[in-house]
């Protein structure tokens, strides 16, 4: 594996960069982590037309071509959708959590869980959903990325943004890029509606686009799903 690169992009692009993180990160944290709301559904159609990363990509497209002809599929259907990919109370299609796919007993609250929330509290972020929730949810990773992007976002002109970049290409390569494309697969192959589907691929997309923006790339890792 080659060193990975930092972002050295002039200062305008970093902050163009960061803000096309933390919007996109935004919506993807809501879109995993809640079953679907109508208040949200009802104002994502406009976004998904000027979506913000990796829109170049094909996979992003497609990802949002069919998130786009899904919301218009049946609101009950799509909340049954969610809840058999990753809620219950059958067995999951795609749990979402990276210490089901990182341990061999494949139970959450793994090292990998504690992990994640170590990197969490070093950068000063306490996860509190009113839940006692695995860290590690790839929702709340997202919420992550977000919450970090803005952090950069808010410094001074004199102050450098690489920093920024280096915590999130550490994030992503021990975090999320070593299971979450397993995750966006059985998403892409489980759901019923062109919607959830659609996420899937859209999600599986974007992975890509953050590597390359943050020159990330995903630890060596067996999966265990």
């Amino acid at each position: 594996m080659s060193d990975p690169q930092i972002n050295e992009a002039p200062r305008e692009v970093q902050e163009e960069q960061l803000a096309s993180i933390v919007l996109s990160s935004r919506v993807l944290w809501h879109l995993w982590h809640q079953t679907p709301r109508l208040e949200v559904l009802a104002e994502l159609a406009a976004f998904l037309q000027e979506w913000p990363l990796g829109e170049e990509r094909e996979d992003v497209q497609a990802g949002l071509a069919l998130m786009t002809s899904g919301l218009n599929e049946e609101f009950p259907t799509l909340a049954v959708d969610y809840a058999d990919l990753f809620v219950g109370p059958n067995a999951l299609k795609a749990a979402p959590w990276g210490s089901v796919y990182l341990t061999e007993e494949q139970t959450t609250f793994g090292e990998s869980t504690l992990a994640v929330r170590a990197f969490y509290r070093q950068y000063g972020m306490e996860i509190e959903t009113g839940e006692r929730e695995p860290d590690d949810h790839i929702g709340l990773m997202f919420a992550f990325l977000a919450w970090l992007g803005d952090q950069g976002l808010e410094q001074e002109e004199t102050e450098p943004l690489q920093p920024y970049f280096c915590s999130l290409q550490s994030f992503l390569s021990e975090h999320m890029l070593p299971w979450a494309p397993r995750l966006c697969e059985l998403v892409e192959q489980e759901a019923t509606t062109d919607f959830y589907k659609g996420l899937g691929k859209l999600t599986a997309g974007v992975l890509v686009a953050l590597a390359e923006i943050t020159g990330a790339e995903p630890k060596l890792a067996r999966l265990y799903r």
